[in-house]
Parts: structure tokens; C-alpha cells; sequence
């Protein structure tokens, strides 16, 4: 899937959560624009991304959260513990797992996707 900017990417990667059972899913290479949460057929969708995409659209990284998910964060405090980088190209959910007879938290799933070819740093190769 490339990008997930219309209604037909966002419904498959939603689709794909819940064939696969999934608990949360992580995305990179949205082409979103800006932060975004909302609740699409009981799965929630948290993004991050600029404010404005340019050419085709790059950067934006996601998190589907399952009902499950979002009952774990809701137990973490809601959306308030969202953490998102200033640049978009990443994001944090806190959520509280139960296990067993006590809940244990963790800041999992984290997302961050690579900084733009342009700035990554290049090694030479041995002569």
C-alpha cells in the first residue's frame, strides 16, 4: 500500500487490523497532512505528520489502535499521553496492559521513520 492520504488506503489498513486480529499497528510513509485522531469502524487512527505535503506527499507516521488498544490507553490516562515529534516523523501512545492480576505500563508502540536522504550521512567506502 502507498500512502494511506484517501479513504481506500485508510479502509484496507483498517481492514488489515481487524483480519489480522491485530492489537496495534504501526505506519510510516502516510502522505497525511498534520495531527489527526479519529475512530473508523471501532479501530482508532493517531497521526502525525507536517502540516503540508509536497509533490506526491512523504513523511507521516501512524498508529491503528484496536478497541482492546484503545481500552489500554484509556487506562493510561486518555489522550493525553499522545507524544508527537514537532517535525511529524514521530509518535508515541502510552498504554496499560493487564496481566495477570496487576496492569503494567509501557510506552509502546513507538514510531519513528528515517530522516529525508538529503540529511543522512553517507560513509565512504573502504579503498
Amino acid at each position: 500500500m502507498l500512502g494511506i492520504k484517501t479513504d481506500t488506503g485508510l479502509d484496507e489498513l483498517i481492514g488489515y487490523s481487524q483480519v489480522r486480529n491485530a492489537f496495534t499497528v504501526c505506519g510510516q510513509e502516510t502522505w497525511r497532512c498534520g495531527n489527526e485522531e479519529f475512530v473508523r469502524d471501532g479501530y482508532t487512527f493517531v497521526g502525525s505528520a507536517p502540516a503540508q505535503q509536497h509533490g506526491r506527499g512523504s513523511m507521516g507516521v501512524c498508529i491503528v489502535l484496536s478497541p482492546r488498544a484503545e481500552a489500554a490507553r484509556q487506562r493510561a490516562g486518555g489522550s493525553k499521553p499522545v507524544a508527537r515529534s514537532p517535525d511529524g516523523r514521530s509518535i508515541a501512545v502510552r498504554l496499560v496492559v493487564r496481566g495477570g492480576s496487576r496492569g503494567k505500563q509501557f510506552s509502546r508502540p513507538r514510531l519513528r521513520t528515517p530522516p529525508p536522504r538529503s540529511t543522512r550521512t553517507t560513509r565512504a567506502s573502504p579503498s
